[in-house]
């Protein structure tokens, strides 16, 4: 590592790569890596959730960089797409959802209907031009740049999925001496013998799949009648042939979660980008936001950096290069944790670091929320409203879009044929929150499609913005009058 000090990391953000990208991907690529015989925790999962994942690629436009690619699913939101512009990101959007019909499959990931789509010379011409930046290598991934000829740009996706486990994690913390906590059980019967040991020592403990990601696959297991009702629940699968794998910690005290944020070069050049403190909701993700230099400082005395560079070190003697996410946790009797898990893969601080780096030519800085919301009825009832609205247009009939219009609040008035997050930008301009580079502060939207997708059909949604500020508590306050607006526009915040 060339700059394992904390002051290397607070000089003006670095971007990730050196160009131009084509940035693509899949939000949920542990799904791809998990073996199949693994025996699963119970879990409850909103009907929205996948959906609202096959869209989060849209929020990959930060990596493609000056005149790069973003390829997306589905298409992207045009007003979201010309405010983003406007803004100064400047890239091509190229959407496959349309290729279904073409012989790709609509269920296939983004590598894999790259692989069926019909122009596959001028897919070819284009992942020769630019390099790719994969939010994360999965097997089609690895396939694909097998067919393009392009071995080499990304590492092989089985040595991809090995690092990623919670299980890789906890061992190479434990041979690099970072005195983990967690401990792996293998079968039901570990599960309730470890569990019933860090029951009594800690009062409660977290139960992790080795592929769970943020809101899925972990538990927190506060009682011996929860553990026994999951070790019973475990025992069946492996009555099924299913293979039992999880990781058991002790609740930890903590003061902050953050992650250490590096790049391994495919020559094994290591660079550290830098450290971003994380916001979660219990074990859901929040938020993210560049370190300040306590934290940094702190974080120098307590050697983390050379731990860093030690891990990084290990995971390309492994096979593995590209970006890479270490989740770590300050304590509050002050000690640094230094590996909750490894995720080798691009991650939402990432994402936030390479806003940053945009925002740094204005002189400022991305605090990345996001927010869980149910949508409000004027939303829920544009389909019908844009139906109304063409029927009186044919008619010369103005009933229906009278009664359209009355269902939009009063802040819409003038903006109410526009589609829902048009009418959403609008208002935020409106309310002096969109940011504009000649502002001090304001609002970026970072996605529209997890909120308002473009078949609609859903009742809540995910939406994620960028608190452009030049401090923490000027962000605090600009979340404050973001939500402000989203209650008076029916919007209801989980």
């Amino acid at each position: 590592m060339r700059n394992p000090m904390p002051e290397a990391s607070l000089q003006a953000p670095k971007p990730i790569y050196d160009g131009p990208r084509i940035a693509l991907g899949t939000f949920d690529a542990e799904a791809y890596w998990r073996p199949a015989e693994l025996a699963t925790l119970p879990a409850i999962r909103a009907a929205q959730g996948r959906s609202v994942t096959g869209f989060m690629d849209e929020l990959l436009f930060p990596l493609s960089g000056e005149d790069g690619v973003l390829v997306t699913r589905q298409a992207m939101n045009e007003a979201h797409t010309a405010y983003l512009r406007e803004i100064g990101f400047h890239f091509r959007s190229l959407s496959i959802g349309d290729t279904a019909s073409r012989g790709t499959d609509s269920g296939d990931d983004v590598f894999q209907a790259i692989a069926g789509h019909p122009a596959q010379a001028e897919w070819r011409s284009l992942m020769r031009e630019l390099p790719c930046a994969p939010y994360a290598v999965i097997p089609s991934a690895a396939e694909l740049a097998r067919r393009y000829n392009l071995t080499g740009m990304i590492p092989a996706a089985n040595i991809v999925a090995r690092v990623n486990s919670k299980a890789y994690s906890l061992r190479l913390a434990a041979e690099l001496e970072l005195k983990p906590r967690g401990r792996l059980a293998e079968d039901a019967a570990e599960v309730e013998r470890i569990g019933a040991e860090l029951l009594r020592q800690c009062g409660r403990l977290v139960m992790k799949d080795p592929y769970g990601v943020s809101g899925r696959g972990n538990l927190v297991v506060d009682s011996p009648a929860l553990l026994g009702r999951l070790t019973d629940y475990l025992r069946v699968q492996q009555k099924t042939g299913k293979r039992v794998m999880l990781l058991l910690e002790p609740w930890l005290a903590k003061q902050t979660d953050f992650s250490c944020q590096l790049h391994i070069a495919s020559d094994g050049r290591i660079t550290l980008l830098g450290v971003q403190r994380m916001v979660n909701r219990q074990l859901n993700y929040a938020g993210s936001c560049a370190a300040d230099a306590d934290l940094m400082d702190r974080l120098a005395g307590a050697g983390y950096f050379e731990a860093m560079e030690r891990l990084a070190v290990r995971l390309y003697q492994e096979g593995y290069f590209g970006p890479v996410c270490v989740d770590s946790m300050l304590l509050e009797n002050g000690d640094v944790y230094p590996v909750v898990e490894i995720n080798a893969r691009h991650s939402m601080g990432l994402l936030n670091h390479s806003l940053d780096v945009h925002l740094e030519r204005y002189g400022h800085r991305s605090f990345l929320a996001c927010l869980q919301l149910g949508l409000p009825e004027w939303a829920l009832q544009r389909a019908e409203q844009a139906e109304g609205a063409e029927r009186a247009e044919h008619s010369n009939d103005t009933s229906e879009a009278k009664t359209a219009a009355a269902a939009e609040p009063a802040g819409f008035a003038g903006i109410t044929t526009a589609e829902p997050f048009e009418r959403l930008l609008a208002h935020m301009e409106q309310a002096g929150l969109l940011f504009k580079p000649e502002c001090r502060a304001g609002i970026i939207p970072l996605s529209a499609n997890t909120l308002f997708p473009p078949a609609g059909g859903n009742t809540s949604g995910r939406w994620y913005v960028s608190l452009v500020a030049d401090s923490r508590h000027d962000s605090e306050a600009l979340s404050k009058q973001l939500n402000r607006m989203l209650s008076e526009l029916g919007f209801r915040q989980y």
